[in-house]
């Protein structure tokens, strides 16, 4: 069938010696240096047919195994690329995917349409792989197939932040997504959006650690916290989510820049300004092109770092824990390891628990578990809503570490 290179085989991945020599085949591209892999049109599909049900894999005809197909495929491209790889970790990315496949890869939502109803439609999209498994989401952020306007890139970009992997991608022959395509003021408003997400990135790895342990996802539906909330539930509200344990975020179409938007249970503070808001109520709030509705839940942890050019940037190796005040004790697992190799599993990662108590005016950190030495040699607490505190830093050392503030 024809794909992507011209016409091409199906392998039977449900043979494990072909499993063996497809991950085999991969050190054509490992050797020069190839740690990322995606695996596309494995549904399988073919374009301008479809695969016939009378193909056979093994003993199975095609309509009893076609969805699994995909994730076999992963499995024999994680497995063969591990190997390969030795101890460094790949980067799997699939469109067929089944139950399971978070162990292997992450996903996205296929091909979707530079359209405001797309960008809501994906971000629920991300929720319900999320309540399925599969944290490790994404969508083709300002769309696959037609052209944004520059409104629709901000907007989508907005939401970048917040998606568990924030990345463009579109069909040939379609407007260019890079932020400098869209003039000098746009790409200023996407760059700030770029630099969220870098800071954003102790409490994303932390978020995902928990995933990976719970299967509790990342990007996260109302309905996880607030299940007995029928407002939630309304078509108006339905697109809001919540991202890891504390931030809830609101999409907002493209020519919308007042929003009625609902919080649930609780006290809430909006990102961008640090107004406090009480929950169960819905507000008409401003939704500027340059600021989506993000709002912190009272006594949120979220610990974040400086702008960083990639992943492997140390910044200035400072951890801002920001604190917003509430009135319950809370606490936030954190969690880090050096994101490249198979080390961790060896116990080499530093974890400790983060925890706010507003009765004793403290904010303590554990000890340390694990051997990995953090890359941020310094905590710096940043306390948002509270009276008269001041910020405050902190070594960073591996035994329990209480700030009075």
């Amino acid at each position: 069938a024809s794909v992507w290179p011209g016409r091409c085989y199906f392998p039977d991945f449900f043979n494990e010696e072909v499993k063996e020599w497809w991950g085999a085949s991969f050190s054509a591209l490992t050797e020069p240096g190839v740690e990322g892999f995606w695996n596309d049109m494995n549904e399988p599909a073919a374009w301008g047919q479809n695969i016939p049900y009378l193909v056979k894999f093994g003993e199975h005809y095609m309509h009893e195994v076609r969805n699994a197909y995909g994730m076999q495929m992963t499995i024999a491209t994680y497995n063969g690329t591990r190997k390969l790889l030795g101890n460094k970790r790949p980067f799997m990315l699939t469109r067929a995917a089944y139950s399971g496949t978070q162990r292997y890869a992450a996903v996205w939502t296929g091909d979707n349409t530079a359209a405001d109803d797309h960008m809501l439609y994906g971000q629920r999209q991300i929720n319900s792989l999320g309540l399925v498994g599969m944290s490790f989401a994404g969508v083709d952020v300002g769309g696959y197939t037609g052209n944004p306007s520059p409104e629709l890139m901000l907007r989508w970009n907005s939401l970048g932040p917040y998606i568990p992997m924030y990345r463009n991608h579109a069909e040939t022959g379609t407007a260019m997504r890079e932020p400098w395509e869209w003039g000098e003021e746009n790409e200023k408003i996407i760059k700030k959006d770029i630099e969220q997400r870098y800071r954003l990135l102790p409490y994303i790895y932390s978020g995902f650690y928990q995933s990976a342990q719970t299967g509790l996802p990342l990007s996260r539906s109302l309905a996880i916290g607030y299940a007995q909330d029928e407002n939630i539930y309304k078509e108006k509200y339905y697109n809001q989510f919540i991202f890891g344990d504390a931030l809830l975020v609101a999409p907002v179409e493209s020519t919308v820049l007042m929003a009625d938007i609902y919080l649930p249970q609780g006290e809430w503070y909006r990102l961008s300004t640090g107004e406090k808001y009480t929950g169960s109520e819905v507000y008409n709030v401003t939704a500027p092109l340059a600021d989506l509705p993000v709002f912190a839940k009272a006594g949120a942890i979220i610990p974040m770092q400086s702008v960083v050019q990639s992943t492997n940037d140390k910044g200035d190796g400072i951890l801002e824990l920001h604190i917003w005040n509430g009135s319950e004790p809370t606490n936030f697992v954190y969690y880090e390891d050096d994101g490249v190799t198979y080390d961790n599993e060896q116990g080499v990662y530093h974890k400790r628990t983060i925890s706010f108590n507003p009765e004793a005016k403290t904010i303590t950190l554990s000890e340390v578990e694990g051997s990995y030495v953090s890359k941020f040699d310094k905590v710096k607490l940043m306390l948002h809503g509270f009276d008269g505190a001041a910020e405050k830093s902190v070594d960073n050392i591996g035994s329990e570490i209480i700030i009075e503030y």
